[in-house]
């Protein structure tokens, strides 16, 4: 099945388009050739740390020229998902970085820094967070004691920075989730298709019409799949060819490619 009909490109970025503040070799110029070949690119990433204008700003210093609207970040995406099931207002306790907390606030949350255990808090949002500490997660642990929904922007076990990879907001998630003895009510990150499918939707496309291109299997390519999107796993991130091999048919993309530029070539060569 080649993939001549695809009109939208949603790429990851960390591992996918950068490492770190490094741009993979190849991924300006295909992002460049796609453009000009008439498709819309969009970037979906789990990394809740910084916020879409962070990310645009981001991939415009590297001559990838971006706007907040061409991303999606998990905390956007979090943001949304309370923004359409919430009674304004609403609290928020969140454990994560700046952009967790900006996405959260234009989404008209009132986000808690510090609680106590007579704080009313409707949600406790979960990310990447490289200041965690104790006092954290025990304020963490008494707000979801006492009723708030504990939600995760994903559970990414690690994530990949220039020299090596870091551990990820799964970590986090994990050791909030055993002090309170339950997983997290909603994970809106991937694998779920949640990004994508808004992505598909201000897009106009359908799942046929879409090619998601990740790093991770058990993430990037499982959520493409559950959005019934066409996938390409890149072996410039997390996954190897080896992992590949070794993965369950869920979690199979239907193109390996060892970077951007053999993109270029598959869909330059699926359009011919």
């Amino acid at each position: 099945m080649g993939g001549s009909n695809i009109r939208l490109v949603v790429l990851d970025l960390d591992g996918v388009v950068y490492l770190g503040s490094t741009p993979i070799a190849g991924a300006v110029e295909t992002i460049r050739w796609l453009r000009q070949s008439g498709r819309l690119v969009k970037f979906c990433t789990n990394n809740a740390t910084r916020s879409r204008q962070h990310y645009a700003e981001k991939l415009s210093g590297m001559g990838i020229p971006s706007t907040p609207s061409d991303v999606v970040t998990s905390a956007y995406a979090v943001g949304l998902y309370l923004r359409q099931r919430s009674q304004q207002p609403f609290t928020v306790l969140a454990v994560g970085e700046e952009g967790l907390r900006i996405e959260l606030s234009a989404a008209g949350a009132t986000v808690l820094e510090r609680v106590d255990v007579t704080t009313r808090v409707d949600y406790v949002v979960v990310g990447l967070d490289r200041a965690f500490t104790y006092q954290k997660l025990e304020m963490a642990f008494h707000a979801i004691r006492n009723g708030a929904e504990f939600i995760a922007t994903n559970r990414d076990a690690a994530a990949p920075m220039e020299k090596k990879d870091i551990p990820g907001a799964g970590a986090i998630v994990a050791a909030i989730e055993a002090a309170v003895g339950q997983p997290p009510a909603v994970v809106i990150g991937k694998p779920q298709p949640t990004m994508l499918e808004l992505l598909m939707a201000e897009s106009d496309v359908t799942p046929a019409m879409t090619l998601f291109v990740g790093d991770r299997l058990e993430t990037d390519v499982l959520a493409g799949r559950r959005a019934g999107t066409r996938t390409a796993c890149v072996l410039t991130g997390i996954a190897s060819a080896e992992d590949v091999r070794r993965a369950p048919p869920e979690m199979q993309p239907d193109v390996v490619i060892a970077n951007l530029r053999e993109l270029k070539e598959w869909l330059g060569e699926a359009a011919g």
